[in-house]
């Protein structure tokens, strides 16, 4: 699925297991069917199981993967033009 990156969210918190919990969400909209414009969601990239995220900047163009578990992966798909 072709998304943008529309907003970008660090989480960093301790989770009840004492174990440190790092996150990015990138915020995202894509077409869908049955859907009049655009759908909206995120995608989440766990900095301890994934290392450094991506580095996605708002209004990139990214590809997500999805299998019947969730979310297998997102690259890439078009930078950001600069202004």
């Amino acid at each position: 699925m072709k998304a943008n990156v529309v907003g970008i969210q660090k989480v960093e918190f301790t989770g009840k297991d004492g174990k440190e919990v790092k996150l990015t969400k990138y915020y995202v909209t894509h077409k869908k069917q049955n859907v009049d414009g655009e759908a909206v969601g995120h995608v989440t990239w766990n900095e301890i199981n994934n290392g450094s995220p991506p580095g996605y900047k708002l209004k990139d163009k990214i590809e997500v993967a999805y299998n019947e578990r969730g979310t297998l992966g997102f690259d890439l798909e078009e930078p950001a033009s600069v202004f």
